[in-house]
This record gives structure tokens, sequence and C-alpha cells, in this order.
């Protein structure tokens, strides 16, 4: 068994996964890795570009998109490693940071889940340290709550992502680099696939606490997350994922009348939008805009059919 097993999800992510790579040995200092990555039929060469530059990793490449919480599982059933990491493949992981993440799994037993510092590619602390998962928070952040009001609830949090010096608990840390216990992984099982996009980390992680595991945010550790625009390209998949994930998330837990709150808040957010972006396509010509209307009228409908 190696020490850690570091799973890549890819789906065309264009040059940043070829810099993910490269820092991993430096990452990882002294601690044995294998790499596994697992792409979603990119369409951009990422998995022939793969196999010839970096043939020590174990590539596995699927026939079409399963999204990221199933070819994650993918990666997860066949890893080796005593942790195990998520990464996307437009993180940067500082020289260390991995090595840094397994000693804390290492000297604090009942911790099953940890997440590093994470800037973003202005060299900006990211918040990456969330809130427990439930209604407010949500509602609070899709409806701009958030930006009136910025040092509450999720301010809080990004405060302390900004200056902690020392670990502390969370609620979830984010998926773009968390690494896990293969031992946590084998008790709960992997990420839920019904996740195709958004929400898969605060399941996993609420489900690892549930089942008695504290998940910790780690300030020492670093990695940069330039966040590529490979999602962003896609928007309707990206507002859908955003809107019925967490629909999703309390309907497995049988909490329909959180599922009804967020409807009727997600309404009021993407009617606002709409009538914004209305306004602009008035103003000018503005594809984008005329696109994410269409977007938001689709999701308002298969929102409330859901």
């Amino acid at each position: 068994m190696c020490n850690l097993s570091i799973l890549i999800v890819t789906y065309n992510p264009g040059d940043l996964v070829r810099d993910c790579l490269r820092s991993l040995p430096a990452g990882a200092g002294e601690r044995s890795m294998e790499v596994i990555v697992i792409d979603n039929a990119s369409g951009d060469g990422t998995a022939a570009r793969i196999a010839s530059q970096f043939p020590h990793v174990r590539l596995i490449a699927n026939a079409d998109n399963r999204g990221f919480a199933a070819a994650n599982n993918q990666g997860l059933q066949v890893a080796k490693g005593r942790y195990l990491l998520l990464l996307n493949p437009d993180v940067v992981v500082h020289p260390g940071a991995l090595a840094e993440m397994a000693a804390y799994l290492d000297d604090n037993p009942t911790v099953g889940i940890v997440g590093p510092r994470t800037l973003d590619g202005e060299g900006r602390v990211a918040l990456t340290a969330h809130v427990p998962y439930n209604v407010a928070a949500l509602l609070w952040r899709y409806l701009a709550i958030d930006r009136v009001l910025p040092n509450h609830v999720y301010g809080r949090y990004r405060s302390a992502c900004q200056h902690a010096t020392s670990p502390f608990d969370v609620g979830a840390v984010q998926g773009s680099c968390l690494m896990l216990r293969a031992a946590l992984y084998q008790q709960i099982g992997g990420l839920d696939e019904t996740f195709f996009l958004f929400a898969e980390e605060n399941d996993f992680c609420a489900r690892a606490i549930e089942a008695g595991w504290r998940v910790s945010y780690l300030p020492s550790a670093c990695v940069t997350h330039y966040e590529s625009s490979s999602v962003s390209r896609y928007v309707p998949v990206k507002v859908r994922s955003h809107h019925v994930s967490p629909l999703y998330y309390f309907r497995k837990r049988g909490r329909e009348g959180a599922v009804l709150m967020l409807k009727v808040g997600f309404t009021v957010e993407l009617l606002a939008k709409s009538v914004l972006r209305l306004v602009q396509m008035l103003l000018r010509r503005d594809a984008e805009a005329a696109l994410r209307v269409r977007t938001y009228r689709t999701v308002l409908l298969e929102m409330w059919q859901y």
C-alpha cells in the first residue's frame, strides 16, 4: 500500500493539468504516492497528452462525461493509498502541502477529512472552509445577502480562512483539494453519484461527520486554485447543477420543508437575475445575457417539477 493516492478528474482542462501533475512530487515530499487521472471524455486531447507526457500516471479514459462524483468513485475503487486526495486539475500544489495534510491525519486520528488553505490565481485566500450545509446559509449566499452583510455567516469563515494560523473544524471543505482516509471511504462509501456537479463534497463531509469523524481546515498547507473555465463555458450545466444539487441534498435526507424553502428562494433569485439580464439585452446585444435568461427559465421549470 502506498501512502497517498491522488485522484484527478479531467474534462477539457487545457494545459493547467500539466502544471498540476508537475507540482505533485514536491507537494508529496517523501510520501509514496500514486496518481490516477479519470478523464471524462475530454475533446481537447487531454487523455492522449497525459498518456504520452506522464507515463507514470494511471489513466482511466471514460467514453462519456460521467460527472465529478462518478469519476472520482472510479478512482476511489482502484486507489491503494492509506490517504486519498481528490484534486482538481486546475490546482497547483505548493511544496510540502500534501505531506503536511497527511501528517495532520497521522497526528489526529479522529479527523477523517482535511482541506488546505487555497489561494486563487491572484494570490488571494479563497473561501474553502464551509459552514454546515443548511437552508439559511444557502439562501444567504444565493440571494446575495452576503454582499450586503459581508461579515456574517460566510464572512466569519472567510476571515478564518484568511487569518487562521491553527487548524479548525468545519462543516465541509471544498472538493478542489480534499484529503480523506481510506478507512473513511471504506466505512461510508464514495461520493453520491446523483450529484453530477456541485454539493457532492458537502454531502460527503456531512456523511463523514454523521459517522463520527471530524472535518478540518489546515491553514499551514497551501495550494493555488486557478479555477479554469472548463465548467464556466457550460452555463446551462453550471446553473442547473447549482440549483438542483442542493434540492437533492435535502430531499435525500427527507427534508421536504427545506426543499420547498429553497425552491421559493431560488425562484426569487433567478427571477431577479432574469430581469437584470433582460436589461442588459435591451441596452446592448448580449448573447451571454440571452443564454442566461433562457437557462434561468429552463432551470425554474425543472426546479418546480423536481
